[in-house]
Formats: structure tokens, sequence, C-alpha cells
């Protein structure tokens, strides 16, 4: 009997020990180089566009990222799916997004950090997506989204990833 509640005791310990490595992930600058790399091998003038998560974890990573970039001489978007750093999926897509983000990001842990320090709170998975805001004004720039929800009273922040700092929040009526 003791040996059977030993070994059931190592076989729970590793199997949490390789949930919450597995549950770790990694931050959005993880896999960028290589994301870009793969663009760049599709066509030469790809730019990053955007890159998002639907799942973040309380430390800023991510079992999975989307990254998005844009061909300006194709009119084209092409996308490059990664999990636990690796690339696993790419194919063109609707390109849509077209404004190059900066390539100096904040990471998505610093930017997590920054949001929960002002305000960030919700009932869902949190979310991540950073992208060009503020096109049509003279303050653009390239913005991390952070979300945990769209329920009434949630909110979500707006962080500068150029420099990590607030930008504003919104409360979901």
């Amino acid at each position: 009997m003791k040996t059977a509640r030993v070994a059931m005791f190592l076989l729970i310990a590793v199997a949490a020990t390789g949930m919450s490595a597995f549950a770790a992930g990694t931050t959005a600058k993880a896999a960028f180089d290589a994301a870009t790399a793969v663009a760049r091998q599709w066509q030469g003038d790809a730019v990053p566009v955007s890159i998002s998560t639907l799942s973040v974890q309380p430390d800023g990573t991510a079992t999975s990222w989307s990254y998005v970039f844009f061909s300006p001489q194709r009119q084209q978007g092409f996308s490059v799916a990664t999990r636990d750093g690796e690339i696993v999926d790419r194919g063109e897509v609707t390109g849509y997004l077209k404004e190059e983000i900066s390539k100096d990001f904040v990471d998505s842990d610093q930017a997590l950090t920054e949001a929960g320090k002002n305000g960030l709170s919700g009932s869902s998975d949190t979310t991540m997506s950073l992208v060009v805001m503020g096109q049509a004004t003279d303050s653009s720039g390239s913005y991390w989204t952070v979300s945990r929800g769209f329920g009434a009273g949630d909110v979500s922040v707006v962080v500068d990833a150029k420099n990590g700092k607030f930008s504003f929040r919104n409360e979901m009526p």
C-alpha cells in the first residue's frame, strides 16, 4: 500500500511539474525573430503588424502567440503561429492590418504588469494584442491592449508598447 501511495505521489508530482512548465509558455518577444524570418522568406518586404494571444498567464507568457505580417508590395497578409516558442503554422491571410508595429516593443510580461497596476479586471482569460492605434491622430503608435472580458464592469487597459507606460483604460458598461 505504501508503495502505491509513493508511486501515486510521484505520478502527481511529475504531472504537475510538466503541466506548470507547459502552462508557462513564452513571452511575445521569444519567437518574434523566428516568426519574422519565416515571414521574410514568404516576402522580403514583410513587416510585423500584429502580435496576439487569446490566453496569457499571470506572468505575461502564453503557450501560443500569433504574429501577423503585411507585404506592401503584394498587399497581402501572412500569419505565423507559435506554440511553446516553436513555429507550428503559417499562411497567407487577408491584409487588413497594414501599419507596421514597432520592432522595439516592450514585451508581454512588462505590458501585463503595467495593465495590472492600472485597473485590469474581469472574469475571462486574459487576452493581449499589439497593434498600431491612432492612425488618424498625431499620436499614432504601437500599443498593447490587455483585456479580461467584455462583461459589465470588465476593464481593459491599453499600454504604450514603446515605453511600457499606461495609456488608457476602458470599462465595459
